[in-house]
């Protein structure tokens, strides 16, 4: 992101950072912990640029934000291999075990927000999907991800015990299973109403925090 302390170190898309004030990597939280470590201080970044053939080594200096952030988006190096499936059920196989994957990875990031293990700020509202896609989106297999990503997303947290969500009304459901008799309709509408009231203020509080990060 323009402005942001990795690309005034001259950070480009990309790059694969393999040590940091001198230490090696061996994962992703690595590189978040060293570089909250050297929050608000010059810090030496080693980089890896270009094909495996042509690469060059690079030595950038970067300045943390005083939230020990530089503006990046991190992932460990992958490799993906494209091959043809040898029947429909490999696909459908396939396909299911990635989507428990990503579902289990998404339920546990709810859970660290949820219990505070991490911060709030990473929550983000519809201009934040915009903008993390038009940054991480290169190629049509990746295009494909992310849609996946944020339609698997949005199908997790319609299904939350929040009141003016799917999850809200099967809440309700099994409540009047519990009880074995119907909530008063009163009661049920002032339920509904009041969280989806509350849904459209945390809608407009987001859209309005993705706007003031757009100024940063």
């Amino acid at each position: 992101v323009m402005g942001q302390p990795a690309r005034q170190a001259g950070l480009k898309d990309g790059d694969r950072v393999i040590a940091v004030a001198g230490q090696p990597l061996s994962s992703a939280s690595d590189f978040q912990s060293r570089i909250r470590d050297h929050a608000g201080k010059e810090v030496l970044l080693v980089v890896r640029r270009g094909t495996t053939s042509s690469a060059e080594t690079l030595t950038l200096k970067a300045r943390p934000a005083k939230d020990g952030k530089i503006g990046v988006a991190i992932a460990p190096p992958v490799e993906v291999v494209f091959r043809s499936a040898s029947n429909p059920l490999e696909v459908l196989s396939e396909g299911t075990v990635r989507t428990g994957q990503l579902g289990m990875a998404m339920g546990k990031g709810l859970w660290l927000l949820a219990t505070r293990q991490l911060p709030l700020d990473m929550i983000g509202g519809p201009i934040a999907i915009v903008q993390l896609g038009a940054t991480t989106v290169k190629d049509f297999y990746q295009l494909c991800l992310f849609t996946a990503m944020i339609s698997l997303d949005l199908a997790i947290v319609n299904f939350l015990p929040v009141p003016g969500l799917d999850g809200g009304h099967i809440l309700l459901i099994v409540l009047e299973t519990i009880f074995r008799r119907p909530l008063p309709r009163r009661v049920e509408e002032a339920v509904l109403q009041i969280g989806l009231l509350l849904l459209l203020g945390l809608g407009m509080l987001l859209i309005v925090k993705d706007i003031l990060a757009l100024g940063r």
